[in-house]
């Protein structure tokens, strides 16, 4: 983060033809420098609180959906266990010895479509700005007022 003569602060950051953001390691930095091609990613500038919250809150999408994807893809591959789970625990409350192991079974049976339900509200879930939980390094630390702190040495008696 740079901070300008007028007061702004700035942050740089890339952005790719297909949408994709992706915060600049330095402000100095061009995409070549980072290993990226020239000509699908761009350099672009926030300059400013209010347009770098609309690029923090660009940024926490994209990785809300990157977790999402990763949730969903998980959840896909558990789903055919889930419910083989079910059906057997329907078979053994079919087959019913005593009256504990229709209980026991109805419960298990119950339970194993709840986490089916579970995973399908997940699926449909959208992104929140306001519940978001990821943001910004910047936005997360207070920038020191004195330039002298900028080591956090420890301040006080040593013990």
């Amino acid at each position: 983060m740079a901070v300008r003569p007028n007061g702004d602060s700035c942050f740089v950051y890339f952005a790719h033809q297909g949408g994709r953001l992706m915060p600049a390691p330095d402000t100095r930095m061009r995409p070549e420098q980072c290993g990226l091609d020239p000509k699908a990613w761009r350099r672009c500038e926030a300059v400013g609180a209010k347009e770098i919250e609309k690029v923090s809150l660009i940024l926490s999408r994209q990785v809300w959906r990157e977790k999402k994807d990763r949730k969903v893809s998980q959840i896909l591959r558990e789903m055919d266990f889930l419910k083989q789970r079910a059906a057997s625990a329907r078979l053994r409350k079919a087959v019913n010895f005593t009256a504990k192991d229709v209980q026991v079974n109805a419960r298990l049976e119950q339970r194993w479509s709840e986490k089916q339900d579970l995973m399908l509200r997940i699926i449909c879930e959208e992104f929140v700005p306001e519940k978001r939980q990821t943001a910004l390094e910047m936005e997360l630390k207070d920038a020191p007022v004195n330039p002298h702190h900028l080591g956090q040495k420890k301040v006080g008696v040593n013990v």
